[in-house]
């Protein structure tokens, strides 16, 4: 089994649209991914695990995109890496060497100190 059928199946069980995954959708998905006894009955096994590792980073890909898409602002390619920008306003912190690195800095900003915060909004 593939991670796609994976995730077909695993919203056929929880009677949703595999064509439409938004963010609470992917929890529970997400969440099925990660409950070993479920997996199980589904008949997974060892020999699924690269499918069941596949689908959860997908699951967690829909849902770090939605968390940050609140989030004003993007990463922008610089000298030596990216760094998240608001228009002209760098946010120096958030520098990583790649894009994804970039993105999870900033995601776990938000999450700490959400968005006003972690872009000192309410300042």
């Amino acid at each position: 089994m593939n991670a796609t059928d994976l995730i077909s199946q695993i919203c056929e069980n929880l009677g949703f649209d595999a064509t439409s995954i938004d963010i609470d959708r992917a929890r529970s998905i997400k969440h099925a991914l990660e409950d070993g006894e479920a997996l199980a009955q589904m008949g997974l096994g060892d020999d699924d695990q690269d499918a069941v590792e596949e689908a959860h980073a997908a699951m967690v890909e829909i849902i770090e995109d939605a968390e940050l898409s609140e989030a004003p602002g993007a990463p922008t390619e610089v000298y030596g890496g990216y760094v998240w920008m608001i228009g002209a306003d760098e946010f120096r912190w958030s520098k990583r060497a790649t894009e994804r690195e970039c993105r999870l800095a900033v995601l776990h900003a938000i999450r700490l100190h959400g968005v006003d915060g972690a872009f000192d909004l309410d300042a």
